[in-house]
């Protein structure tokens, strides 16, 4: 996960390939291929686990306003500054 992040802030997920996630995080292409079908499937899985991580915070809060200020919430994953833009919708989703 933390190639992925590191390459969709440097170079966009248009521009990510599997080559460049599985080089950058030192793991065989099988090795990948084994666990996603492709880097959208990666991208769901990640996807999920901050959507459930979110969740899971809301559940433990009373209020949207408490939740932005806890420090637990921007601990997350360094995807939160490309996913903070589309907070809203996720919590619609929720």
């Amino acid at each position: 996960m933390k190639a992925f992040i590191e390459i969709l802030n440097t170079d966009g997920f248009n521009k990510m390939t599997v080559s460049k996630i599985t080089s950058l995080a030192h793991i065989n292409r099988g090795t990948f291929y084994l666990n996603y079908i492709d880097k959208f499937d990666l991208l769901k899985e990640i996807e999920q686990e901050i959507f459930t991580k979110i969740k899971t915070i809301l559940l433990e809060k009373e209020t949207i306003d408490i939740i932005f200020s806890d420090e637990k919430f921007w601990q997350l994953s360094p995807i939160y500054k490309v996913m903070l833009p589309l907070l809203p919708h996720l919590l619609i989703a929720i």
